[in-house]
This record gives structure tokens, sequence and C-alpha cells, in this order.
């Protein structure tokens, strides 16, 4: 009969039914055993599984780097009226090896900020591959009040460079008129 497969049972294993495949010449189900890659991939895996498990008893292996971070808020949401300029005063900078820059701005007007070491009206910086020197210290903050947080210092790798036992001077200035939003900017100092 064409179809004995539909009225034999199928070989039963301890949690239930067992795979299992048809044999025509024997016209009965036998239990399916698995080729020899099979039977060897599912044996690496229980090695694998039991291996995670016995680690998972144990102690993970932890090296922290020894650096403090902290946190300096410069300027905390400050709402800039009028195109007037803004300088703040950054001192305290020498007890840090690196410092990076982050400003916040929800202001509807674009903002130019400045970083400088010394109490200057701009700042130049050696471009080599040019043999000249550049101005290099003016980013312009976006408007449309996205509040995006701004890694400031990626703008300026001198910044990296700088021995910080001097102050950093921070200059600020709305382009256009804004008429709401605020500016914040913050310093990572790292011990």
């Amino acid at each position: 009969m064409a179809d004995d497969y539909k009225y034999k049972n199928l070989p039963r294993a301890a949690n239930g039914i067992a795979p299992a495949y048809w044999d025509e010449e024997e016209k009965q189900w036998l239990p399916y055993q698995g080729g020899a890659d099979m039977v060897k991939e599912l044996n690496d895996i229980k090695a694998t599984q039991a291996k995670i498990l016995e680690r998972l008893d144990e102690p993970l292996d932890t090296q922290l780097t020894g650096s403090n971070v902290e946190q300096l808020k410069i300027i905390d949401s400050e709402v800039i009226e009028g195109t007037k300029l803004n300088v703040k005063r950054v001192a305290g900078l020498n007890k840090y090896r690196k410092i990076v820059v982050f400003a916040r701005s929800s202001i509807d007007a674009p903002i130019e900020l400045r970083l400088l070491p010394i109490q200057q009206v701009a700042y130049k910086v050696f471009n080599k591959t040019k043999s000249n020197f550049e101005q290099n210290d003016t980013v312009t903050l976006d408007t449309g009040g996205s509040n995006y947080l701004y890694n400031i210092s990626t703008a300026f790798e001198w910044l990296e460079k700088i021995a910080l036992d001097s102050d950093l001077f921070i200059r600020y200035q709305a382009q256009e008129e804004p008429t709401k939003g605020s500016i914040s900017i913050y310093i990572m100092g790292v011990k």
C-alpha cells in the first residue's frame, strides 16, 4: 500500500516523538540518527555550552583605566539676548591631563563659538601641508533649536596639544538676533 506511512506509529523518545524517516524497504518509520557531521556538530555545541556555563561561574577579568573624569558646567542654559560678544574665562584646567569641550544649543540663531588659549582677538595655528598659519579658533553652531550636543574639541586639533596650565577663554556670540533657546557649554576633564 502506497500510504502505509500514514498508519504506522512514529518512534518514541523520552520526551515525546523522536525524529524519524520513512524506510520504503521496511515499510516503517525508523529513528533518525543524524549524519556524522550533525552528531559531531551537536557534540561541539554541547562542549562549547559547557565551557560557557563553567566560565560564568568564575569571576570576570576586569581592568580599569585608572582615569577619573569630571564634568565642569561652564555655561548652564544661558539665554543670549542680542548679538553682543560674551567671554567666559575658564581657569584651573591644570589638574587635567586632557579636556573635551561640548556645547548644547537650542538657540534659533547661529552661534559663533571661539576657543582661545589666551585672551586674544584670534588664534592662528600652523598648517604643515599648506606651510602657512591659519585661523583655527571658530566654529558655528547650527540654528533651528535642535538642541544637539556638539563635540567642540573635534574641531580644534590644537586643543589636545595645549598646555593646560593656562586659562581657556570661550567667546560666544549670536550671529543674528535670537528669539528663543539657550546655550550650555561643558568641559569633561580627564585626570
